[in-house]
């Protein structure tokens, strides 16, 4: 009975270390998933600020034309096409590394919550094996 007892516990150990550890793991991808998202939340602000200064400074630079600067203008509209254009490409990129980041940690999640699966099936099974052993030995001993 004792030995039973033994292995029971020894086996809730290794039980509770697994829930330890996929805890700790599931904390560090929320996390991860939080940063990505301020990281992403960044982006889009500073896209939003940005399309607001092109706005104005075309605004600005349509009343510069009215005006009559003509070529002062023009290469600013320029400019102002290219940091857009930059911009854009900075703000796609970001996207998809986000959204290459964010499909990794739910597949990680998702092998994660598997494996745990597989752990405590193989723990119930030696769990059961050892009352099996210890249920004979018992029988035996009362014999």
């Amino acid at each position: 009975r004792a030995a039973m007892e033994y292995r029971i516990s020894a086996v809730e150990d290794e039980r509770n270390v697994v829930r330890r550890q996929y805890e700790a793991e599931v904390e560090n991808m929320r996390n991860e998933l939080e940063q990505v998202s301020m990281e992403r939340d960044s982006t889009a602000q500073a896209l939003k600020e940005s399309e607001k200064n092109r706005e104005a400074l075309l605004q600005a630079s349509t009343r510069g034309r009215d005006s009559g600067t003509g070529e002062d203008s023009s290469s600013e509209l320029v400019r102002l096409r290219m940091e857009k254009a930059h911009l854009l490409a900075a703000a796609s990129h970001e996207a998809s590394r986000t959204e290459r980041r964010i499909r990794e940690l739910r597949e990680a999640a998702m092998s994660s919550g598997e494996a745990d699966l597989l752990v405590e099936r193989e723990l119930r099974t030696a769990a059961e094996l050892a009352l099996e052993n210890a249920t004979a030995e018992l029988r035996a001993a009362r014999s």
